[in-house]
């Protein structure tokens, strides 16, 4: 059997066309699930304190790569994506919550808005935790007036 052209294979008895393998839908382009596993893999690294390079190190591979995850530019595969939860201190399924299930998954959407607390608002934790409680009970109070006389819908609860 050789190949006489792109399209056609010969045989000894006659020239067939060649087959064709069905393709795949998202040819291995990222989907709406990618963008949300990447979110929520950067707001776990920014929650924790760690940077690119800290968790590129633990799972073996170069910092472009887990920004690459975290922006949903780049797919993660199975095996990582386990890497990436242990290296997280979270399970799995984790980076999966608050998925819109009912969207479509492969549909072209926006960047999904990151998830969890803002970079200014971990910081006064961490600094928060370093301090005794009687001042952090101070500190929490001061936060609270000055959302409430900021935000007039402001509910502390």
């Amino acid at each position: 059997m050789t190949a006489t052209a792109m399209n056609t294979v010969t045989t000894a008895r006659a020239t067939l066309p060649k087959a064709r393998l069905p393709q795949r839908k998202t040819r291995g382009k990222p989907t709406g699930v990618d963008r949300h596993v990447g979110s929520r893999i950067r707001a776990r690294r920014v929650a924790l304190g760690m940077s690119h390079e800290k968790l590129a190190e633990a799972i073996d591979l170069t910092f472009q790569q887990v920004q690459k995850y975290e922006r949903g530019t780049n797919r993660v595969g199975a095996g990582r994506l386990f890497q990436v939860a242990t290296a997280l201190g979270v399970s799995v399924g984790w980076l999966f919550e608050e998925m819109d299930c009912e969207a479509d998954a492969g549909a072209a959407r926006p960047a999904a808005p990151p998830v969890g607390p803002s970079r200014p608002a971990l910081r006064i934790a961490r600094c928060m935790a370093a301090l005794p409680m009687p001042l952090q009970v101070r500190l929490a109070d001061l936060a609270q007036s000055m959302a409430a006389a900021v935000c007039d819908q402001y509910d502390p609860a």
